[in-house]
């Protein structure tokens, strides 16, 4: 239905079209003048004349742009009555102001009658002329002017623009030129010229005109783009010669695009008559020094004009390059020299191929913009590939002040591709020349195919697999990216035009399979016969050609010096296992290798053999035998080698020559280091010395700092590090050059830990042990975390040992020390401390004495040291041998290492010793602080660390400072921030000093108490809870249930007779942590205490005979308390009473407002004081007093009250108000009353016996009605005996 839609929309637009009218003058001498045509309905006719008048002229000619009517005259236009020309129009009336003529007043189309056959041709007063403004014929920038015929000195000129523009207006423009057809569209805006002053102007043609000014011409001043023509009859001209192009053979394009010389030209006999100087001009040559005309007396013209132009290529420094770079032109002109670019507007493939064909640089391989430039001449080059020079094509020839960029191109001729840092042409590491630049191709850049082109560009043959190693390279990088699409001739066709967005990874390494390597095969590193490895395989060179020369090239290409003996030698059984090279090579002196020597077959009859003057080793420096840098020396020079090039194998490969096992792998100690001389060492596959392989030396800065390192596995050995101790101590392994901890978790299996104390001389291993260091284990930044030996390893060297980066397994490895069987600690005791005293020996569970054979001040101080006992004061023989009988069998020998500063550094030889104790005196005294029984621990006034404390330690502590034996220990902050010491004892020693220490910084210390601080006593005299304290605060002890015994030694220890009662207090808080009494016979009560648990929580209580109860003491606080409540009772009644008063004041003042009834005088008082304090009754019970003390009689007064009930009514108090009477004796007023007859003579009863008690104030009012009696007689108020008021005569 859409589809519908759009159809009938379309068409309706067609019609639309079709039906617009159009009016052109034809066959006269423009398009401004001629006979009247008028298009409407798809029709063509004409107007009428009836009726028609010079101003009719006038529409029309400024309709056409024409200007005015300069005049008419009738035109006939058939002469035959059946013409089938309509008339469209008649009788046309306008008045000057219409745009059309049809906008004037005519009767409609065709609505007349008109066999006249006659129109009005018309002159209007300008004139339309077209031209192509180029200096080149029928060539150039389509332009029009616009001359007046009444004043020629008045006209206007403009361009048309590239709006609806197209072959067929290019055609009218032509044909009415006399210059054929259009040959081709050009680019709008080319050529130079034009007049940027001059107007503009959009056309639209109906495809029947035949004149471009017919087509409506509108000015448009946006226009920008103005068209240009070429025409067949433009004679394209060219010199084509070499670099210069303003010199070389005249030649012409014919019609097909094809370039011809002149004279073979059917066009000759045209451009023979041209001089030399015009050719020169209209090829923007310059000029030509000839005048004369041209002639093809020699079959060809030749001419050379007197400029020189050629187009050169300049780089980022606008220095001219080679197949790259922005493109220009290089300008001579009479002695001047200029260079104008090339601007990339328009630029593409093909003009770039043009740029490149000329200079002979190939192909295009890319172009883009290049260097910004102002003032650029030559702008949207528009060539046809079939150019010589990028100065034949066309182009916008005129300056401009806007920034630009000029074209920039390479060309597969600055293109090329190399294997670098290998032994020969046809393996090492890519890269491609681009921009005269060498580049590293990586390998993420890189696809399997491209491998192939360029083996085959090299002429290598296909590609192979990568199996040798060649150096890295720091390098610029490839970013364009390569693919090799099919199977291109050149690696400069798989160069895309986009950057590879990713650079990392390595550089591309290719082997192709023609590479080939030389190796020697003999005694010596330069001397043997000569063997050529080939894709995997060995082969043998034959000496068909052999003499002096090549023996030459061969030395010098293994870097062997030059060649002392050069011979054959018979194929041994060693070399018969190989084929013998099929080729023989014959060399000069010039040759670098001999693969570049001239070749010819060979027979393979013996073997070819040379003898070099130089010499080669490899090896290993900066450590031991068996690990350190790779070192080469080379003819006395030596050098590392880079560890790019370096692997595993070749690793392996040297500790088999070195005898040093295996490498170990992976490595982590690759240290940086100076005077890296081999890049890469490329070994065959046969089993022959890194010495005899061939080396590539590194000739310039790269890897001088990443030499190789090797370590083999015969350099692994363990070591275990005390200060006192021999073996026993921290474990460290000696792996890849550095001294390394050893992982608790490494040493799990049995053998691994026998084979290290073995190897140490140690015996079997015992235990594993804490390890102790100075230094945090954090700094570490290698750790052993795995060691694996199989039954059958019977050294280090044979097991696996894996190294990582602690920060990786901080969790997971805890360094360990190792203790093994034949462990010894040599000490001093029975003197005044750990550094004053018999020099004994703990070994195999035993302590033996050391005898003073072979003993000299030099082993005194070493020992001094070792046991951290600062320097040398004496030594001597004691006078008492003492009372060990059993000696070391064992003599110390510090003279060849004075400077040691442990014992067991010293040489330990076998003897027979005598039977001499020894004695030793060092500088440093151990502050014991002998008698501190309890607190931190302290040695030469430095804390003692928690870690790695022990109960054992804490006895060896009391028991060398004489307070009996240890009760607790527990862990307290640090007091200071200062070092501390971290002590590991075994057991046998006597003090803490001679413990292992070693100073460290720690967050936690030790505290022990010791039996000696014990202190005991009762919370009462001679009983109640007993408590105990040793240095800190009192503790509760535990009951002595069953414990008789220790209830005697208590009461005994504290002088208070004997135990009377042993309770435990179940009312006391439960309490934790609290000792235990627990005796022997015999044994000090101090002695008793231990940190047992109890069996209940509840504190233990003892009661002496001795015992005296507490005293209780007058406590005034009773009293005091019971005042205080008193007191603040009275003054909560005092309150009470006053709020109550002020409560009953408010209720009377609401009373007196209420509306009440009228006495008979009309005059009455405020009742007073009616209420009692206590509510007693309520209002209704005293009116009804009233009444019975008044009479019966009513007096006719009327009384309004309210009634209310309270809650609070007090039942202990009774308060009567005072009474008083009227004159009349009654209890109302009487009409002469003054303002007191309301109170007077009445009098109120209350009755204790009738009072009630209300829950609640009655929120209603009622209201009551007093009756009204006559005045009784006086009555007397009297005290009754039970202390009620009644009135006198009421009885």
């Amino acid at each position: 239905m859409w589809y519908l839609l759009l159809i009938l929309y379309a068409a309706s637009k067609q019609l639309h079209s079709i039906e617009e009218p159009k009016l052109i003058l034809k066959n006269g001498a423009g398009p401004c003048d001629g006979s009247i045509a008028i298009f409407h309905d798809n029709v063509w006719g004409t107007v009428g004349t009836q009726k028609w008048n010079r101003t009719n002229e006038d529409v029309i000619c400024k309709s056409l742009s024409c200007g005015t009517s300069k005049g008419s005259e009738d035109y006939y236009y058939s002469s035959n009555i059946n013409n089938d020309i309509d008339v469209l129009m008649n009788e046309v009336e306008c008045n000057g102001t219409e745009k059309r003529l049809w906008d004037c007043k005519f009767p409609g189309w065709k609505a007349t009658y008109d066999k006249s056959l006659k129109t009005k041709k018309i002159t209007c007063s300008d004139k339309i002329a077209f031209k192509l403004e180029s200096v080149h014929d029928c060539v150039g920038p389509v332009k029009y002017i616009k001359t007046s015929i009444i004043n020629p000195k008045v006209n206007t000129s403009g361009y048309l623009c590239h709006t609806n523009w197209g072959k067929r207006q290019a055609d009218i423009v032509c044909k009415n030129l006399h210059c054929g057809e259009s040959k081709r569209l050009l680019s709008p805006g080319m050529f130079s010229g034009r007049d940027r002053n001059a107007e503009s102007k959009t056309i639209q043609c109906r495809n029947d005109e035949v004149n471009l000014w017919q087509c409506e011409p509108k000015d448009d001043e946006t226009c920008t783009d103005h068209v240009s023509v070429m025409c067949t009859g433009h004679l394209n001209l060219r010199l084509k010669g070499k670099s210069n192009v303003c010199a070389g053979l005249l030649e012409i394009e014919d019609d097909k695009g094809l370039w011809n010389p002149v004279c073979q030209s059917k066009n000759s006999t045209q451009i023979l008559s041209l001089t030399p100087a015009n050719i020169c001009k209209n090829l923007g040559c310059g000029t030509h020094l000839s005048e004369s005309p041209i002639t093809c007396g020699n079959g060809n013209v030749s001419l050379e004009c007197t400029d020189r132009i050629r187009t050169v290529l300049l780089d980022r420094n606008n220095v001219e390059s080679k197949c790259f770079g922005s493109v220009y032109f290089n300008i001579s002109s009479g002695g001047k020299y200029t260079t104008e670019a090339v601007c990339d507007e328009g630029w593409n493939t093909d003009v770039g191929d043009i740029v490149c064909k000329e200079l002979q640089c190939g192909e295009l391989v890319s172009f883009r913009s290049g260097n910004p430039i102002r003032n650029g001449k030559h702008r949207k080059v528009d060539c046809q590939n079939s150019e010589t020079s990028l100065w034949h094509c066309l182009a916008r020839h005129y300056d401009t002040s806007v920034e630009r960029k000029a074209a920039y191109v390479i060309c597969s001729g600055s293109v090329d591709a190399r294997l670098s840092d290998g032994p020969g042409r046809c393996a090492g590491r890519v890269e491609i020349k681009y921009e005269n630049t060498w580049k590293s191709v990586k390998s993420s850049n890189w696809k399997s195919r491209n491998s192939k082109v360029l083996c085959n560009t090299l002429k290598c043959g296909s590609d192979a697999d990568v199996t040798d190693l060649f150096i890295q390279r720091k390098s610029p990088i490839m970013t364009k990216e390569l693919i090799c699409n099919k199977n291109p001739p050149l690696i400069s066709k798989c160069i895309g035009e986009n950057d590879k967005t990713s650079t990392l990874g390595g550089n591309q390494m290719l082997v192709c399979l023609e590479h080939k390597v030389m190796f020697l095969m003999g005694n010596s590193s330069c001397s043997g016969t000569v063997g050529i490895a080939q894709n995997s395989q060995s082969y043998w060179l034959s000496n068909d050609t052999w003499h002096h020369t090549t023996a030459t090239v061969v030395c010098q290409q293994m870097h062997c010096g030059n060649a002392t003996k050069a011979t054959s030698v018979p194929v041994d059984s060693a070399s018969a296992k190989m084929s013998w090279w099929t080729k023989s090579y014959n060399c000069s002196s010039t040759e670098k290798s001999l693969f570049e020597c001239e070749q010819s077959n060979s027979t393979g009859q013996s073997m070819a053999y040379v003898e070099c003057s130089g010499n080669k080793t490899v090896g290993l420096k900066g450590g031991e035998k068996c690990w350190g840098k790779v070192d080469v020396c080379i003819q006395g020079k030596c050098g590392g080698v880079c560890l790019d090039a370096w692997d595993r194998h070749r690793s392996n490969i040297l500790c088999e020559e070195l005898g040093c096992g295996t490498a170990n792998y992976p490595l982590y100690n690759q240290t940086k280091s100076n005077g890296v001389f081999i890049s890469s060492i490329h070994i065959p596959q046969v089993g022959i010395k890194l010495s005899q392989s061939n080396m590539v030396t590194n000739d310039d800065s790269y890897c001088q700092d990443k030499p190789a390192y090797v370590f083999c596995s015969a350099s692994v050995k363990a070591k275990l590090h005390d200060k006192r101790d021999r073996c026993s101590g921290n474990l460290q392994l000696f792996d890849q050059g550095d001294w390394r901890i050893v992982c608790k978790e490494a040493l799990q299996e049995q053998n691994v830990k026998d084979i290290i104390c073995k190897e140490l001389g140690c015996g079997e291993a015992e235990a594993l042990i804490p390890f102790i260091s100075s230094s945090s284990v954090t700094n570490e930044k290698f750790v052993v975390s795995q060691l694996a030996c199989e039954d059958q390893n019977l050294s280090l060297s044979e097991c696996k040992v894996t190294t990582q980066k602690l920060q990786n397994i901080k969790n997971q490895c805890t360094p360990s020390g190792l203790r093994c069987s034949a462990w010894n600690r040599m000490f001093l005791d029975k003197g005044g401390g750990a550094c004053n005293g018999q020099v004994l020996m703990y070994e195999n569970n035993h302590i033996i004495a050391v005898s003073s054979d072979d003993w000299t001040e030099t082993e005194a101080e070493v020992l001094c040291k070792s046991l951290g006992c600062g320097g040398y004061k004496r030594h001597w023989v004691p006078e008492d041998p003492g009372d060990i009988n059993t000696w070391w069998t064992k003599t110390v020998n510090c003279t060849r290492t004075p400077t040691a500063t442990r014992i067991w550094d010293c040489d330990i030889n076998d003897v027979v010793p005598g039977k001499t104790p020894l004695r030793v005196e060092c500088d440093d005294v151990f502050d014991m602080q002998k008698g501190v029984c309890h607190g931190t621990v302290k040695l030469n006034d430095m804390e003692v660390c928690a870690e790695n404390w022990d109960a054992n330690n804490a006895q060896i502590i009391c028991s060398g400072r004489q307070c009996g034996r240890s009760i607790d220990y527990r862990k307290t902050k640090k007091s200071s921030g200062k070092s501390q010491l971290l002590v590991s004892c075994h057991g046998f020693e006597s003090s803490l000093e001679q413990c292992k220490t070693e100073n460290v910084t720690c967050d936690e210390v030790i505290s022990v108490s010791c039996t000696d601080a014990v202190q005991f006593n009762f919370t009462e005299k001679c009983g109640g809870k007993m408590v105990v304290s040793y240095g800190e605060a009192q503790k509760s002890v535990c009951p002595l249930k069953n414990l008789e015994g220790v209830a005697e030694m208590l009461c005994e220890e504290m002088k208070c007779g004997t135990p009377i009662r042993i309770e435990t207090n179940t009312k006391s808080k439960p309490t934790s942590g609290m000792p235990t009494i627990k005796c022997g016979k015999g044994v000090q009560l101090k002695s008793c205490i231990n940190t047992l648990p109890c069996e209940t929580a509840f504190p233990g209580e003892l009661y002496c005979s001795d015992y005296v109860p507490p005293k209780i003491p007058w406590d005034p606080t009773g009293l005091i308390v019971g005042l205080s409540l008193t007191a603040f009772a009275l003054v909560m009644i005092i309150i009470f009473v006053f709020l109550r008063q002020r409560f009953v004041t408010r209720f009377k003042s609401r009373f007196s407002k209420r509306k009440v009834s009228a006495f008979e005088s009309g005059d009455y008082e405020d009742v007073d004081d009616i209420e009692t304090d206590r509510m007693s009754g309520s209002i209704e019970m005293r009116d009804k007093k009233q009444h019975e003390m008044a009479g019966d009689e009513e007096n006719g007064r009327q009384s309004v009250a309210s009634s209310q009930s309270y809650d609070d009514v007090e039942e202990e108090r009774i308060v009567t108000e005072p009474l008083t009477s009227g004159r009349d004796g009654t209890g109302s007023p009487v009409p002469e009353a003054g303002s007191d007859a309301f109170n007077e003579h009445v009098t109120y009863e209350v009755e204790e016996d009738s009072q009630e008690c209300y829950d609640d104030i009655l929120s209603e009012t009622r209201e009551e009605v007093a009756d009204v009696h006559p005045r009784p007689k006086s009555v007397d108020l009297q005290l009754l005996d039970d202390d009620y008021l009644e009135p006198d005569g009421l009885g």
